[in-house]
């Protein structure tokens, strides 16, 4: 059974910006074989390798839901008759909900503010080492407190990583409010009594509340404040970094001023069959708007100025190690890298049960995807734990069946586990 995909579009169209998941339509020319009764539509993250299903009936489109927003999703559909024989997969397609990141920067962006350099209430004071400086309130009452504005360079939810030091239980706290609002109990552990060994050395650590988890802000492109007061005398604050990407994690190797880029992900090792498409992506966190290179090897790769790098029609002359150079202002990082694979045995799909039914006269039916041609071994269980062999059937369409005596006696809970030499 031969199909041709064809996609139709996407809600909201891809010239529009669109953030967290929504679903993208898809259709295809109805197959001309009169015993065709339905189609199913596979997709999944990689090319060829679909860890989801949705069966549409007789309808020649669908909807695939939950698709996250500006990553690379592949499509392909199968026919099936009334007898769960099911075609070969389609042509396959790419196809991405919301906006296409070719020349757009989704990174997220970080503000750095130094509490030294804030507006301090007595009798918080500025203390000042070898190299660094910092506020402390070690010889005060809980009057003290720094305060910080900055401005939100886009609206979103942020995190606030700090630099501090709270060496003992006595001295691993502080009372933090944004924008003259309810404080909040900082403690530099996360809980009064933490599981994790307290340092005397600068940790950095993101504003945790007790019984809440980490804290998030909601701040719009404005001008806002955040309040660090004295709790316990002897906590001391250095750095502050507001970040809008949660994957974002600071080091001390970032810069106290001016620009700064962090590679906040990158794509794993990705292995796939000649003609396929595979993409890289990258995200990253900084100060301004990013640029990208992509690089294989050394070699740049030319109109590759994206934070997704899609290869079509690779061939093994594809495979190799890739990265991305990252710029903002002056400010410059470089992923690590990532290794493609092209591969004749990639083409072959993983296999995988995606419908459990039982028949008519009480046999259970398989349906799965990968394996064509292999002998499928089938045991049953009522309690998981013994099992039994109940027969061995080929794989021929990626639909099997099999008589279970158990299930044909009554019984109304059956488990079942399927193995053989496959992919």
């Amino acid at each position: 059974m031969g199909l041709a995909l064809v996609l139709l579009g996407s809600f909201p169209p891809l010239a529009h910006a669109a953030t967290g998941t929504g679903s993208v339509s898809v259709a295809w020319d109805r197959n001309t074989e009169t015993n065709v009764t339905g189609y199913k539509v596979y997709w999944g993250r990689t090319s060829r390798i679909y860890d989801q299903v949705l069966d549409a009936g007789t309808n020649p489109q669908a909807a695939l839901p939950n698709l996250t927003s500006g990553l690379p999703y592949y499509c392909a559909v199968t026919a099936y008759n009334a007898e769960g024989q099911e075609s070969a997969y389609s042509t396959e397609i790419s196809v991405m909900y919301g906006t296409p990141t070719g020349g757009s920067d989704p990174s997220g962006r970080l503000v750095m503010l130094e509490a030294e350099n804030g507006q301090l209430g007595a009798p918080m004071a500025i203390f000042t080492g070898t190299s660094e400086s910092w506020v402390d309130s070690s010889y005060y009452s809980v009057l003290g407190w720094s305060q910080m504005s900055f401005a939100a360079p886009v609206a979103g939810n942020y995190q606030v990583w700090c630099r501090v030091k709270g060496p003992t239980e006595a001295k691993d706290s502080f009372f933090v409010s944004t924008d003259g609002g309810t404080e909040d109990v900082f403690h530099i552990y996360g809980t009064p009594t933490p599981t994790e060994t307290r340092t005397s050395n600068w940790v950095w650590k993101r504003i945790h509340v007790t019984d809440a988890g980490p804290r998030t802000y909601a701040f719009d492109q404005a001008s806002h404040t955040i309040k660090f007061r004295v709790r316990e005398p002897g906590a001391l604050l250095d750095r502050i970094v507001i970040s809008s990407d949660p994957a974002f994690v600071p080091s001390d190797a970032l810069p106290r001023s001016g620009d700064a880029v962090a590679v906040t992900g990158i794509s794993s090792n990705l292995t796939v069959a000649p003609g396929s498409t595979a993409t890289l992506a990258v995200t990253a966190a900084a100060t301004g708007p990013v640029t990208y290179q992509w690089f294989k090897g050394s070699t740049a790769i030319a109109n590759s100025n994206s934070p997704q790098l899609a290869l079509t029609g690779v061939t093994t002359a594809s495979s190799g190690s890739y990265s991305v150079r990252l710029t903002a202002g002056t400010a410059t990082a470089t992923s690590s890298a990532v290794v493609l694979s092209v591969s004749e045995s990639a083409a072959l799909p993983k296999f995988a049960v995606t419908r459990v039914s039982m028949n008519a006269d009480r046999s259970v039916a398989f349906t799965m995807t990968g394996g064509i041609g292999s002998d499928i071994d089938v045991e049953a269980s009522s309690d998981m734990v013994h099992w039994e062999p109940i027969g061995t059937r080929t794989n021929d369409s990626g639909v099997i069946s099999i008589a279970d005596p158990a299930a044909a006696a009554g019984a109304t809970k059956r488990f079942y586990r399927l193995t053989g030499d496959f992919p």
